[in-house]
């Protein structure tokens, strides 16, 4: 037989712990989802769509189009954040190049002015075919979790029962019943005649909506699931609950931006800001190579001038990286703030005072 004591356990269960869990899973869905539309915010911005509201099951859309890119591109992320930084770099190292050129040009003496004039529109006209070039490329590199969010309307199954839509008159939801005959129509007329549109939405169309929207909601958290265990190779996701799954999508997520803002922060410019400087220098010697009347003299000297500064910016490039090292890692004990207890700081020992003379 069971107890008072069990059937009180129980029934505390069922009326308050139980309720109480229930309320912090929901809590925690919820957090996760709008962590979700965070990630997405940046996408939506770039479209012009900051005032989008999304459904709980649109985000869950998303998220899953936005993982089955990943998985189908996993290096495509990363290439579209450098695109940007390598080109503004290579722009920079370019008009770098063309600047030394022009203070070369204008130290040397006896300089043909039609000449620096023609090889400083050269340089600048070379540089706007080199980005209309590069402009060519697809939009998509623009887009920071790869996918379009263009389009907020997503499919959804359409009610062609019009009294399940919720706007056919009673007339209409009459002729739409296979059952209809004139010899019933009195019958059926006293029983819809309480039934409004208001009734009718809230007694068919609206619980039809609801299985709708729980079924869109379980099939992407399903996808969404398989689809972090194969980004991820972590087959303990599969037996997690909705919540613990969200979780885990989510740091996967930040942990990838972070990788992706790493990579793109560390060595994309220096790379590409040689390769601009180098670009330009190239077109200086083509053009210095097919002028005729050139001296060879004045060809050394620009060409000597542009490899001496490339080497003085690279030095200058070095020894700021060596001082942000030093400032982010001090060598003094007494600035990083150790101190082992053999040795005694000089402001700690007691220093004997001076005798002071007195007359007597």
């Amino acid at each position: 037989m069971i107890t008072v004591n069990e059937m009180s356990k129980t029934y505390q269960y069922r009326k308050v712990i139980k309720p109480q869990l229930e309320r912090k899973r929901r809590a925690r869905i919820n957090k996760c989802l709008d962590d979700l539309k965070e990630l997405l915010v940046e996408c939506m911005q770039q479209n012009g769509q900051s005032n989008v509201k999304l459904e709980k099951a649109d985000i869950l859309e998303v998220t899953v189009q936005h993982l089955r890119k990943l998985k189908s591109h996993p290096k495509q992320q990363i290439s579209c954040n450098n695109h940007i930084v390598n080109k503004q770099s290579f722009r920079n190292g370019y008009i770098q190049a063309a600047n030394e050129v022009s203070h070369c040009l204008a130290s040397l003496p006896k300089i043909d002015v039609a000449f620096g004039t023609k090889l400083m529109t050269h340089l600048g006209l070379r540089l706007n075919q080199l980005e209309s070039v590069e402009e060519i490329t697809p939009t998509s590199i623009n887009t920071p979790l790869t996918l379009d969010c263009s389009t907020t309307q997503f499919s959804r199954p359409i009610l062609y029962s019009p009294v399940s839509s919720g706007y056919a008159s009673d007339n209409d939801s009459l002729r739409s019943s296979p059952s209809f005959c004139p010899s019933a129509q009195g019958l059926l007329k006293a029983t819809m005649a309480y039934s409004t549109k208001t009734e009718i939405y809230q007694k068919i169309k609206k619980p039809l909506l609801e299985r709708q929207r729980r079924a869109r909601i379980n099939k992407c958290l399903d996808a969404i699931k398989r689809l972090v265990v194969e980004l991820q190779g972590d087959e303990n996701i599969l037996r997690m609950d909705k919540a613990e799954m969200l979780e885990s999508t989510i740091t996967f997520l930040r942990s990838r931006k972070i990788k992706q803002t790493k990579c793109s922060s560390h060595v994309a410019p220096v790379n590409t800001f040689r390769n601009g400087y180098i670009n330009a220098v190239n077109e200086v010697s083509r053009l210095l190579a097919s002028t005729p009347g050139v001296s060879v003299d004045m060809g050394k000297s620009v060409m000597t001038h542009l490899g001496r500064s490339y080497n003085r910016l690279q030095q200058q490039y070095h020894h700021q990286q060596k001082e942000t090292l030093t400032i982010q890692c001090p060598h003094s004990p007494a600035s990083s703030g150790y101190h082992s207890d053999n040795t005694q700081s000089p402001l700690a020992t007691p220093t004997p005072a001076f005798k002071l003379w007195r007359p007597w």
